[in-house]
């Protein structure tokens, strides 16, 4: 992992509705398994310029990527 609790990320970017892809090397942008309603759903982001973490509603038809996680037992 890249930080204190094992976690690295790729700053892939995102995939807009047009079809188009940006901000790679920027950001990076994750799904979660959580809709908002029938044409969002929730998406983490990270910035190489922020220190957090945001929330977000992403609108479905753009594309974020995916990572699996495990639960803890």
């Amino acid at each position: 992992g890249g930080d204190d609790y094992g976690f690295a990320a790729m700053s892939a970017g995102m995939r807009y509705s047009s079809g188009a892809f940006g901000l790679s090397g920027m950001n990076c942008r994750f799904w979660s398994a959580s809709f908002t309603d029938a044409h969002s759903a929730y998406a983490l982001e990270l910035g190489i310029h922020a220190d957090n973490l945001t929330l977000q509603h992403a609108n479905a038809a753009t594309g974020s990527s995916v990572r699996c996680l495990q639960d803890a037992e």
